[in-house]
């Protein structure tokens, strides 16, 4: 099994750039990091949330920035991976 740090790495090429934070449990903090990488530029978003029901503002801040968003669900039982991401248009 790969470390954290080697997972990372393979993650990571000439043209893309991962940038990860940790909210420690604080859903408030964690919006304000996804507030920082918008204004930053990010290309996309990727969030595992602290708290789903916390999730509206999130949502609405990328979607409104026109970024692509990607949730990954914290607890998968019964399943090895979940993702959901959110469409930048909607029914198209």
């Amino acid at each position: 099994m790969k470390s954290e740090n080697e997972r990372i790495t393979c993650l990571q090429t000439p043209d893309a750039k991962l940038t990860m934070v940790d909210a420690a449990n604080d859903s408030a903090k964690q919006t304000g990091q996804i507030e920082n990488f918008l204004a930053q530029g990010m290309d996309a978003v990727v969030i595992l949330p602290v708290d789903t029901a916390a999730t509206g503002p999130m949502t609405k801040a990328v979607v409104k920035a026109g970024k692509p968003l990607v949730y990954s669900l914290r607890t998968c039982p019964k399943v090895s991976c979940i993702v959901v991401t959110i469409p930048l248009n909607p029914g198209s």
